[in-house]
């Protein structure tokens, strides 16, 4: 069973803490319970059986990764579910992440815009392509740590990601290029990276989506939502 956070409800919209771990969207592969399942459990009078994007997407407005935890939005009628949308294409949704990278990051506040699709040589990556969609994502460091484990002593980066855009693994595939992959990223990390992580006892993807802000659908107020940090990301000064 996954604990879900309830963080947000008014009778437009309702923003969930998602866990580490849970996906999204229902699919073939998915055999496991989703996001999807338990919004139908929960809140199924909101969505009505006719074939729209809406009732489809049981008014999930975004995605996370499966390993990436935080918060998401959904909506409770289609109208709030389309404002919501156009938010999201316009790019006037605030996201800020917080993620632990291998090694130090010494530069305080850095941004990389480099394009993203999907790798040619593997189609579970995205990689860095000049033909790919535009991606941007500004970065500040919060603060390293130093972590013992039997095969010696690693430093760890916490840092904040706050993407402009909104391609798949964009935070994951833009901290790869500068060399500092996510600690238990087992897509994008190496082989000695993804078992020093589980030696210092990181079993997940190390991101979370701690911050959203949004104009309310109905009345068209700023709201900015923040989550609290998962225990594993004790060390993080914030």
């Amino acid at each position: 069973m996954f604990n879900i956070k309830k963080i947000y409800e008014d009778e437009y919209v309702l923003i969930l803490s998602k866990p580490s771990g849970l996906t999204v969207n229902r699919s073939k592969t998915e055999i496991n319970e989703t996001l999807q399942d338990i919004m139908e459990k929960e809140y199924g009078s909101f969505f009505p059986k006719e074939e729209s994007e809406f009732s489809e997407r049981l008014g999930i407005v975004h995605r996370l990764d499966k390993d990436t935890s935080g918060l998401i939005i959904t909506a409770k009628d289609p109208e709030s579910f389309r404002v919501l949308q156009e938010q999201f294409k316009n790019h006037e949704i605030k996201k800020e992440y917080i993620c632990l990278v291998f090694g130090e990051v010494k530069d305080e506040l850095f941004e990389v815009n480099a394009p993203i699709k999907r790798s040619l040589n593997n189609r579970l990556k995205f990689a860095v392509v000049k033909d790919g969609k535009n991606a941007k994502t500004t970065f500040e460091r919060i603060n390293t740590i130093i972590k013992e484990s039997p095969s010696g002593s690693i430093a760890l980066t916490f840092v904040k990601a706050m993407p402009h855009t909104g391609r798949t693994h964009q935070i994951r595939v833009h901290l790869l290029t500068l060399k500092n992959p996510i600690v238990g990223d087992k897509t994008y990390s190496s082989m000695f990276q993804n078992k020093k992580a589980l030696e210092l006892g990181y079993k997940r993807l190390m991101l979370h989506a701690l911050k959203l802000g949004f104009y309310h659908p109905k009345t068209k107020a700023w709201i900015e939502l923040k989550d609290t940090l998962p225990d594993d990301f004790e060390g993080c000064i914030i």
